[in-house]
């Protein structure tokens, strides 16, 4: 059993190096050709704006206006906790 193992492991790191030592001798180290790039492949990498087909909306004009819808209800809130305070107190009694 251990033999079977040990040539199974064995066999591929053998059949690896047999296969490096008949590698091709077409690879050179020597000095590579110039090459030119192609311009016809070359892209255009400018942004083109796109219309919004209306007015675009200012988000600080938005903004300040949500806050005030914002802090007009809350001072309506604010006004009529007098009113459920009295009306809470008045079904006490």
């Amino acid at each position: 059993m251990r033999r079977s193992l040990v040539l199974l492991l064995t066999v591929p790191m053998f059949a690896h190096a047999a296969d490096t030592a008949r590698a091709p001798k077409e690879q050179t180290l020597g000095k590579k050709q110039e090459t030119t790039l192609d311009t016809s492949l070359a892209g255009d990498i400018t942004r083109k704006k796109e219309d919004t087909g209306g007015a675009a909306l200012e988000y600080d004009q938005f903004q300040l206006g949500v806050e005030r819808q914002i802090n007009d209800k809350r001072h309506a809130q604010i006004d009529s906790l007098p009113l459920l305070w009295s009306a809470k107190s008045g079904a006490r009694r």
